[in-house]
């Protein structure tokens, strides 16, 4: 399946290259120490990383421009400012008012497959005799994944899934940092363009950010549970936005195994049909408590 999406007058294939709408930095509060050990793993071995409410700036800065010269017809302004994807602006403080739990890993093929006893993913056939269960699932839609965290929370009665909005994975992701990456070499913490052999991973290889969360960037693009909006941030609330009201696409973060390192980033932010399916594009859970 292969579409083309016009994003701000660039044309990309993204699937299989991943098929989504593309164009995403902050301060947080601190993690205590009690915090950080802080754990849920499921009756069927999904585990879940504690994530405290807290502050951030979301989205990322204006570079620093030079005025317009009027001796020269170009908006230089202009052409600076654009060098930052206009989805991604403007930089903004966000506040997570209730602590989590987030997927440690993006959800594997075996865990789809115990819950949903069937396996949609593309890279499925073992490699060299090696089983498949611990790469990510992909090949899910957004619709998909509504089934089955309605089926994971019914069978989990401690426990509610669902994914992340746009805000809380962008705030788990960096874990403290500001920048667009939570580490370096950018080698260690993703498998992308450059070091994936265009193929997914086993899930946890990569390097984890501060929280403990591996993968976050990099293997498969991530499913959020907002509708897109260019301009969202624009009139996103300080406190805990969940996107647009209303849309045709669905959020999609972190990049993947075909996408440069500029698209595998914190802040980068794509989207997608709800009901579009790709081998490059999964997801991981929120967790939270059933009171």
């Amino acid at each position: 399946m292969e579409q083309w999406i016009d994003h701000q007058h660039q044309k990309m294939k993204f699937c299989p290259v991943v098929v989504v709408f593309c164009a995403g930095c902050f301060l947080i509060s601190s993690l205590s120490g009690q915090d950080s050990l802080k754990s849920y793993v499921n009756p069927w071995g999904m585990e879940f990383v504690f994530i405290p409410a807290g502050t951030f700036m979301m989205g990322t800065p204006d570079p620093d421009c030079p005025p317009d010269d009027p001796a020269t017809p170009a908006n230089e302004t202009e052409i600076c400012l654009d060098a930052v994807n206009v989805d991604e602006r403007p930089y903004h403080q966000v506040r997570i008012s209730t602590p989590f739990y987030m997927g440690k890993y993006e959800v594997m093929q075996s865990e789809w497959r115990n819950i949903m006893e069937s396996n949609p993913s593309g890279f499925v056939e073992p490699e060299g005799g090696k089983d498949t269960g611990r790469r990510p699932v992909e090949q899910v839609s957004w619709d998909d994944i509504q089934a089955f965290v309605r089926k994971l929370s019914e069978m989990d009665p401690q426990s509610v899934y669902r994914l992340p909005t746009e805000a809380e994975w962008e705030y788990a992701c960096k874990a403290g940092t500001t920048g667009p990456f939570y580490g370096r070499p950018r080698d260690a913490l993703m498998w992308y363009d450059r070091n994936s052999g265009h193929v997914t991973h086993e899930v946890g290889q990569a390097k984890a950010n501060a929280w403990g969360l591996h993968d976050m960037l990099g293997n498969v693009w991530e499913w959020c549970g907002d509708w897109y909006g260019l301009s969202y941030y624009a009139q996103s609330p300080s406190e805990d936005p969940r996107g647009s009201e209303k849309g045709e696409r669905r959020v999609i973060r972190g990049g993947g195994i075909y996408d440069w390192s500029n698209q595998s980033c914190a802040t980068f932010r794509c989207s997608g049909p709800p009901d579009d399916r790709c081998n490059t594009v999964g997801f991981r859970l929120v967790r939270l408590e059933n009171k």
